[in-house]
């Protein structure tokens, strides 16, 4: 999986079955370009747990292009993380 990753962004932590369960509803329920408060908060936190990362999920609120490509380049993290844990079940 690392090699999927940049040096900077590498997951250091598993998803847990109830976060595993939590992303995959996300992933049925999400659009691209709609971020709202609950799936940012829920990306933030999980992105935090996975990548040891910290991001402000309210400052990401905010509708700004550089706030949109880090939810979407953060989802796409997400989602190799997912692929992966899903692989291994």
């Amino acid at each position: 999986m690392s090699k999927k990753f940049t040096n900077k962004r590498k997951p250091i932590r598993e998803l847990s079955s109830q976060q595993y369960e939590q992303y995959k509803l996300y992933r049925e329920t999400r659009t691209l370009k709609v971020h709202n408060e609950s799936s940012v908060h829920l990306l933030t936190k999980l992105y935090a747990h996975v990548f040891a990362i910290q991001y402000n999920s309210n400052s990401l609120m905010v509708k700004k292009s550089e706030n949109k490509k880090i939810l979407f380049r953060m989802s796409k993290e997400l989602d190799i993380v997912f692929e992966t844990y899903k692989k291994e079940l």
